[in-house]
């Protein structure tokens, strides 16, 4: 149906291919021009990764390449780039008088990359199979939308993977166009050696990938040397320089710079267990190949059903996703004029040549592209952070999954899957992005909770806390954001302030949560921190919940409630929940003297991030009197009590009354206080126990009058509290 539509559509005046605009964009024969695949693949880019760019921030080891990059300059990227890939810190020193630590920079970059990338891919496939621009447009664009990372917002730490990536592609060219030119067989191999030789010497990622120099010579050498023996010398004659270019590059990491991030386990198991280490080996391959090449998929549909129709992406999703499919489908009919029949398929011998040379080195390419991963025990997953590694293999993938698409029987069925296929994956980097725009969010909001509630640190404070909200920043992360808020004028090598989850690092660099005990922390490879376990202040921070700074004086049988507002004004809980236990037993070590209440500079996140400031909510009143409280400005605590209780505000968490409690019962407002006790034990009588406490704690040294002693008598009885020991 499709097809009869196209053809009607062919036929009108409009689509004239002499007349202008067609004429720019078709050729005479009514195909797309070769130019028009880069556009499509630049749109496609932008429609993926680029819709909410002007909302993402940094993210995990982003935030440490941005201080570094801000508050050490190059020799900090020096030193931080020494351990594993030296060469990074000249292009990060070339890169950062033009970017800075401009996020929205860094990601129109970072998405032009990933363009190139996928144009130097086409480019090399072209030269190779170069009759064949529809399938090799079908590689590209799966190379470019590949659902399987999720990764590609991580603009700073990424980008130099597919900047190397392209190198590496550009170096593939430059052979293939040595090999079947020979007037320029010297500059073009000696250009592509030097490439290969860069992109390997900067990163060890595509290692594995180098070994396909040979595979893809031999398949072009195959119109010019027909005979199968004189091939394989002339590929064996062109590979060497590459190969000893590899064994040299294998001698420098192995001796020179060494294993001191990741160990090669797999050598070691296999010497001591040669069975058992081979068969984890193949354990290991089959399971990164069901990861990229039918989970990655599977997520895509997965994300179509949790999230078509949904209020948040009822427009966007489905729009993008459907314009996508209809855009590739009619693209891809018309970007080759000699198509097989839509009926049957071609039965030539060099379609089933290059559909099973597709299929063949897709293979090899994703065993190879592993080879590294394999060594060090490292092993792919279809989540953050270990998608990262499916990097490497998505070249493979895509010529894999090609090469099946063009097996099938019918024309339409092959481009008609192919746009599906983009369309959903389109879909789910779309949905991945809206993922970071919320952490980004929840980061400020992080931020701006955290110096209300502590304008100022002293020096070496270690913030403790677990089961942190944000899915895609890990504590290192936090921590620079911490130094960039508390301590802006630091550039030394040693942080005033760190932030450590208690399950990552509790008998790692926190010996134990004893007092008195010395923690050191090398933090992502560049700067330290020094402190102790009697300058830890523990935080949780657990949103719709406002960021708790616990203080065991106050805090030892919290528990959080979220609540929300009924259509008739009480309060419905959502969940109750404990401190998580490890949060729970670092509590006796919170030592909330580490708080400067006024500081002589107050604290602020990077305003290039976080400003403008949120504008006042129920959470800033619940810090600001929280602060308060500990240092029993109760004064304080009633006044802004009585700002966010008379005014439109309403806590997300009932347990966060509390304070204000305490507040108006130590004022001798007791008909406030019995309020907002009735509030908390009509919906949530597990916040009794914490009630109870506060009455005892309040219990006026003289003489009540008698109203408030029989109120608070009753709130008592109410409540069940128990008589004091």
């Amino acid at each position: 149906m499709i097809n009869r539509v196209w053809k009607h559509l062919n036929t009108r005046e409009w689509l004239d291919v002499q007349k202008m605009p067609w004429k720019l964009i078709l050729s005479s024969d009514g195909s797309f021009r070769r130019w028009t695949g880069p556009v499509v693949l630049l749109v496609v880019a932008f429609a993926c990764y680029g819709i909410y760019a002007n909302h993402l921030g940094f993210y995990w080891d982003d935030w440490a390449f941005a201080w570094v990059r801000f508050f050490k300059g190059f020799e900090g990227m020096k030193a931080m780039a020494a351990v594993n890939r030296p060469l990074r810190a000249y292009f990060e020193a070339a890169l950062t008088p033009i970017l800075g630590v401009n996020p929205l920079a860094w990601q129109v970059f970072s998405i032009l990359l990933r363009w190139i990338t996928s144009v130097a891919l086409w480019w090399f496939l072209h030269l190779v199979w170069g009759k064949k621009p529809r399938p090799i447009f079908m590689v590209a664009l799966l190379y470019l939308v590949y659902p399987g990372f999720s990764q590609q917002f991580l603009a700073l730490t990424y980008y130099y993977f597919w900047l190397l990536q392209a190198i590496f592609f550009i170096s593939l060219g430059l052979m293939v166009l040595a090999v079947l030119n020979p007037k320029y067989f010297w500059p073009g191999i000696i250009s592509a050696l030097l490439l290969s030789a860069l992109q390997l010497f900067a990163n060890d990622y595509l290692v594995g990938l180098d070994l396909l120099r040979p595979i893809f010579l031999f398949v072009v050498l195959a119109p010019v040397l027909p005979n199968i023996k004189q091939r394989l010398n002339r590929t064996a004659l062109y590979s060497m320089p590459f190969l000893l270019i590899l064994g040299v590059y294998l001698c420098w990491r192995i001796f020179g710079l060494k294993f001191l991030t990741y160990q090669p386990v797999l050598l070691e198991e296999v010497r001591s267990a040669p069975i058992r280490g081979l068969l984890g080996l193949a354990s290991t391959i089959w399971h990164s190949f069901g990861v990229l090449t039918v989970q990655a998929w599977e997520n895509t549909l997965q994300v179509a059903i949790n999230t078509w129709g949904t209020t948040r992406f009822a427009t966007i999703y489905p729009l993008l996703v459907s314009i996508c499919l209809v855009g590739m489908i009619l693209y891809q009919n018309r970007l080759q004029a000699h198509r097989p029949s839509s009926s049957a398929p071609d039965p030539t011998n060099d379609r089933r040549r290059y559909v099973w040379q597709f299929i063949g080195i897709g293979l090899i390419a994703i065993l190879f592209a592993g080879i590294p991963f394999y060594v060090t025990g490292l092993t792919v997953q279809p989540h953050f952070e270990s998608d990262r590694f499916s990097m490497s293999y998505i070249l493979g993938v895509s010529l894999l999954l090609t090469g099946l698409l063009e097996l099938l029987p019918n024309f339409w069925q092959s481009i008609t899957l192919t746009a599906v296929l983009a369309g959903l994956a389109v879909g789910l980097q779309f949905y991945n992005s809206a993922l970071f725009r919320s952490e980004s969010d929840l980061q400020k909001t992080f931020a701006w909770q955290l110096v209300w509630r502590a304008p100022g640190l002293k020096q070496n404070t270690m913030l403790l806390s677990d089961n942190l909200a944000f899915p895609f920043t890990d504590d290192e992360g936090l921590t620079y954001l911490l130094n960039w808020t508390y301590a802006p004028e630091n550039r030394s090598d040693q942080l005033t302030v760190a932030l450590d989850t208690l399950s990552n690092r509790l008998e790692v660099s926190i010996p134990s949560l004893e007092h008195g005990q010395p923690i050191y922390q090398n933090i992502f490879l560049s700067v330290g921190f020094r402190g102790n376990t009697d300058q830890v202040v523990v935080v949780y921070f657990n949103p719709p919940s406002c960021l708790r700074v616990l203080n065991p004086k106050y805090d030892r049988n919290l528990v959080f409630l979220s609540v929300y507002k009924s259509k008739f004004g009480r309060p419905v809980v959502l969940n109750a929940r404990a401190l998580p236990p490890l949060v729970a037993s670092a509590l006796p070590l919170s030592n909330v003297d580490q708080i400067i209440p006024h500081p002589d500079h107050s604290a602020r996140p990077p305003a290039f991030l976080f400003d403008p400031e949120p504008s006042t909510n129920w959470c800033y009143f619940f810090e600001k009197a929280d602060l308060a409280r500990q240092f029993d400005n109760w004064q304080e605590v009633v006044s802004l009590g009585d700002q966010a209780l008379g005014g439109k505000y309403y806590p997300a968490d009932l347990s966060e009354l509390l304070v204000f409690i305490e507040g108006y019962a130590r004022f001798g407002r007791w008909q406030d206080a019995n309020k907002l006790v009735q509030t908390i034990s009509d919906s949530a009588p597990v916040l009794n126990p914490s009630i109870c406490a506060i009455l005892e704690r309040t219990k006026p040294a003289g003489e009540l009058s008698m109203p408030d002693d029989l109120l608070m008598e009753s709130m008592k009885q109410e409540l069940q509290c128990a008589p004091p020991l």
